[in-house]
């Protein structure tokens, strides 16, 4: 299956592994403060345009 369509759709099983692996990795960097406090929103706010844009 290719990137394209994955963004697109077609395997929403793979979309919703990445969009979850994604947010577990926000949620687990910024707990260990791996990442800048002052950015949380910035991160997420894009995370998530590009995730609905994909559907």
């Amino acid at each position: 299956m290719s990137t394209t369509a994955v963004a697109r759709g077609d395997d929403p099983e793979t979309f919703t592994e990445l969009v979850w692996g994604a947010l577990h990795g926000l949620a687990t960097l910024t707990e260990g403060h791996r990442l800048r406090p002052g950015a949380h929103r910035a991160r997420l706010d894009l995370l998530i345009d590009i995730a609905v844009a994909s559907t």
